[in-house]
C-alpha cells in the first residue's frame, strides 16, 4: 500500500495504526512468516463520505487533479506502452503537426505519418489485432441537448460494459471527461 501511494513504510504504518483507532479499518487476517506477519485490512464500511470542508484542499477545483493524479499517471504510462506496442518497433513516435481538413493546425502523437493520411495510426488502432487503446484530447462544439445527449450515450456504454466480469479479462484504465471549455 506504501508504494502505490508514494509514500514511506513508516508513515503508512502511522496512517493504518490511526484508522484503526477511529474504527475505519479493522485487521481480517494475518499472514504468518519469520518475524512479523503479515498483517490485512479491510475498511468497516463499504463507503464513506468526506465532505470537502474536512480535506486540507484549498479549492474545490483543486480537489480532481489531487485525487486524480495517481490515475492520470497510470493511464499515461499505459497509453505510452499500449502506442509503442501499435506502432511495432521499426516505426518510430513523434509529434506530427499539420492543417486538418478544416484548415485548423492540429498535431497528433504518431509513427512516421504520411502525407495524404495522417490519421492513418489512429485506423490501423481500430484494426482487430491492435492493442485496445485510444486518447482522444480537444475540443467539439455542442448545443446544449447534444452535449446532454453525449452524456447519457456515454453513460449508456459504460454501464454496458461495466457488469461485466470473466476469467482471463485485461484490466483496462478507462478516462471519459467532457465539461465546458469556458464557464
Amino acid at each position: 500500500m506504501a508504494t502505490e501511494l508514494e509514500v514511506d513504510t513508516s508513515s503508512m504504518l502511522y496512517r493504518v495504526r490511526q484508522f484503526i483507532r477511529l474504527g475505519l479499518i479493522k485487521e481480517v487476517r494475518a499472514e504468518p512468516r519469520q518475524g512479523r506477519p503479515i498483517r490485512h485490512y479491510r475498511s468497516v464500511a463499504d463507503g464513506f463520505f468526506v465532505p470537502f470542508r474536512a480535506t486540507s484542499l484549498t479549492t474545490q477545483v483543486s480537489l480532481s487533479p489531487h485525487a486524480f493524479s495517481q490515475l492520470q499517471k497510470r493511464l499515461n504510462e499505459s497509453i505510452g506502452r499500449a502506442w509503442l506496442a501499435a506502432s511495432s518497433e521499426h516505426q518510430t513516435l513523434g509529434i506530427h503537426v499539420f492543417r486538418n481538413a478544416e484548415g485548423n493546425i492540429t498535431h497528433n502523437i504518431v509513427p512516421d505519418p504520411e502525407d495524404d493520411r495522417p490519421n492513418r495510426f489512429f485506423d490501423q488502432l481500430l484494426e482487430p489485432n491492435a492493442p485496445a487503446v485510444w486518447d482522444t484530447w480537444g475540443n467539439i462544439r455542442l448545443e446544449h441537448e447534444d452535449a446532454k445527449a453525449l452524456q447519457m450515450e456515454v453513460a449508456t456504454i459504460l454501464m454496458r460494459y461495466r457488469p461485466k466480469e470473466k476469467e482471463g479479462e485485461q484490466e483496462y484504465i478507462l478516462r471519459l471527461a467532457m465539461a465546458p471549455a469556458k464557464q
